[in-house]
């Protein structure tokens, strides 16, 4: 069930049709997953992430450039590069995705929604949100280099897209006496 914060309004986007998409195997072999880039314990593990961008994606999804290009083998290339196993090979990757590759395999999320409202700025004409986002540790890597600058914050970079059914909130008032990087005192006070 998808929850929101207050009123939005839901634009329609126009993008690759989703219904395939959403079928398509976007997780990994986790047993293959090299250790320091690995999330969870065990596949199933649920991860809680963040994203800030653009209001109106969550009944279609986020979509890594390689999806909205319509570039599936080269979501199977990465994905079985990743498995393999060679971190050089893996640091390379995370560098050409947080170099905005145009088919990057990746959906770039962080654990931190302080982080996430960086990306969602609010403001006059901005129509951002963040994005609460729950998916399975098999459908994740941590960028353990710390590639997009991420810092203690950590990048988590989801393979192909996030599905419409792990997008599991939305923030709606997304201004500046509502963002996530004011902080507050043990009163509330701002």
């Amino acid at each position: 069930m998808l929850i929101y914060f207050g009123d939005m309004d839901v634009s329609e986007i126009d993008l690759p049709d989703t219904e395939d998409i959403v079928r398509a195997d976007y997780s990994f072999d986790y047993a293959r997953i090299p250790q320091p880039i690995r999330m969870g314990t065990k596949p199933g593990d649920m991860i809680t992430l963040f994203k800030g961008g653009k209001r109106g994606f969550e009944n279609k999804g986020l979509l890594s450039y390689a999806t909205q290009n319509g570039n599936p083998a080269e979501i199977e290339r990465i994905k079985r590069m990743i498995e393999r196993g060679n971190l050089d090979e893996i640091r390379h990757e995370l560098d050409r995705h947080t170099s905005a590759h145009p088919d990057s395999v990746f959906v770039s999320t962080t654990l931190n929604p302080q982080l996430a409202q960086v990306f969602a700025p609010s403001g006059y004409k901005c129509d951002n949100t963040i994005y609460r986002i729950e998916v399975a540790a098999d459908r994740c890597i941590l960028d353990a280099w710390d590639t997009g600058n991420a810092g203690r914050s950590g990048e988590i970079l989801v393979l192909g897209m996030v599905r419409p059914s792990e997008i599991r909130a939305i923030k709606i008032t997304n201004d500046s006496r509502h963002s996530e990087l004011l902080t507050r005192d043990y009163h509330g006070a701002i």
